[in-house]
């Protein structure tokens, strides 16, 4: 009865998924439906990138092998690598639609599920359904997301959620397993920001987990971040030979202090990194 309860509240859930896309939309208007882009920076690049990654995938080319940056052998380890945002954007950049249009969809969608995965774990941890539509309406209308809104891989944070809601039902014998490692690289190939985040999340939920669960689910958490290991190591080899106070998004202090003015370990990053 437990499971078939479990299996409803999930269901009921997923439900409302429409309300969360509609909350996106509203959090984003009218970026959602606007071929413009909202800044002149990151969006830009962030839109090169997703159809660069389209172009390669379409032409069995190396995506990893950026023709960006003239002068430089090229263009990895100086940006997140957006895969799993370029692999959602395939069909729409298939239809032909534009570029800035992809997108500014992209950032709707996984702003809506960022929502959806947030509701999931709220079920997960003993929510009831009202309790968690509110939980993911309330995460995708975050003042967070909207401050972060040319950044598009940042807002991948759902895929790291979901990789929490799986390994918290692999724990508990619900899950096979094989899906928290599905997420960790998807979480990966989105944002090394997020994914980074995620594994701290993964390591401070270990510890509670059941005993029964416990090694299963470590090993799949282990799993998923070896499989991540090609795409990571290049990327870093790649940024490494980049002074570290010029790449906020591949270095390691940038992840407790990505910003000068960091309350905490600013010192850590020269002034002029924004």
């Amino acid at each position: 009865m437990a499971a078939k309860g479990d299996s409803r509240s999930i269901l009921k859930t997923t439900l409302a998924v429409p309300l969360f896309i509609i909350a996106a939309l509203f959090a984003l208007w009218p970026l959602g439906t606007s071929s413009e882009p909202r800044d002149h920076a990151d969006t830009l690049f962030n839109t090169w990138l997703v159809s660069w990654n389209n172009h390669a995938i379409l032409h069995l080319e190396n995506p990893l092998k950026q023709p960006a940056f003239a002068g430089f052998e090229d263009g990895q380890g100086r940006n997140d690598l957006l895969l799993t945002q370029s692999m959602v954007a395939l069909p729409l950049h298939l239809s032909g639609m534009k570029p800035i249009l992809i997108h500014n969809i992209l950032m709707v969608f996984f702003l809506a599920l960022a929502g959806y995965a947030a509701a999931l774990l709220a079920v997960q941890c003993g929510a009831k359904t009202a309790g968690a539509v509110f939980t993911g309406t309330a995460v995708a209308l975050l003042p967070w997301f909207q401050s972060h809104i040319w950044h598009l891989q940042l807002f991948s944070g759902g895929l790291g959620l979901m990789a929490l809601f799986f390994a918290m039902r692999t724990s508990q014998g619900k899950s096979k397993g094989w899906q928290t490692a599905f997420f960790i690289l998807l979480q990966c190939l989105a944002s090394l920001y997020m994914w980074f985040f995620m594994n701290m999340a993964l390591l401070l939920f270990l510890p509670f987990t059941e005993k029964k669960g416990f090694l299963k689910t470590a090993a799949w958490t282990a799993a998923g971040n070896l499989i991540c290991l090609p795409f990571l190591l290049r990327h870093f080899s790649n940024a490494a030979s980049w002074p570290v106070d010029t790449i906020t998004s591949t270095d390691a202090a940038a992840f407790p202090a990505p910003w000068g003015n960091s309350l905490f370990m600013g010192w850590m990053r020269y002034s002029g990194v924004h």
